[in-house]
């Protein structure tokens, strides 16, 4: 009854967005799997990946600009998780972590912190997409500040709180670790 009534009153499972994080799980997937053989392009690959970045962010930018200022309010068309452009962005981060994450692994901190979050990962994948589809929709977290940067972190950060919290609840309850 508590299921239905939370599938029920959640936008994920009806506008396509649930879709769109399976399909982002399967990319991840692939992507982390991956191993690419030849050493010798690795420079060349990492430029592509940045340049794929740049070029899809500053593209986001341009085409969300121009359709905020054409509908005369923000309009978030080119920034959703399922626009093609957010799609390279996120690839082209995962694989620039994924090439050059060792770097930042050598500070202790960074390494410790990794692993209490890889410790709940599963959890917070799971969470963070009905949380923050809750805080932008239901609890009042939607753009509405002139700063758009300010308002994606203080999103980011509050998102990853909870999603721990919630990660971190499940994983006492979850006595045989099937979930967290």
């Amino acid at each position: 009854m508590i299921f239905a009534k939370f599938f029920l009153s959640s936008r994920i499972f009806f506008d396509g967005m649930f879709f769109g994080f399976l399909l982002y799980a399967f990319i991840g997937y692939y992507l982390g799997a991956a191993t690419f053989p030849c050493n010798l392009y690795r420079q060349f690959r990492s430029y592509g990946w940045m340049i794929s970045f740049v070029i899809a962010f500053m593209g986001t930018i341009i085409l969300s600009r121009w359709a905020s200022l054409r509908e005369g309010k923000y309009d978030p068309t080119f920034f959703t998780y399922q626009s093609p452009l957010m799609v390279i962005q996120s690839v082209a981060f995962f694989m620039l972590r994924k090439e050059y994450g060792y770097i930042l692994e050598q500070a202790r901190w960074v390494r410790r912190s990794v692993s209490y979050l890889a410790k709940y990962s599963l959890g917070i994948y799971g969470f963070h997409a009905f949380i923050m589809d809750y805080l932008r929709f239901k609890g009042g977290f939607g753009l509405t500040s002139e700063n758009a940067v300010l308002h994606f972190v203080a999103l980011f950060a509050v998102t990853l709180v909870l999603s721990l919290f919630v990660s971190r609840v499940v994983a006492l309850l979850d006595r045989k670790h099937w979930l967290v």
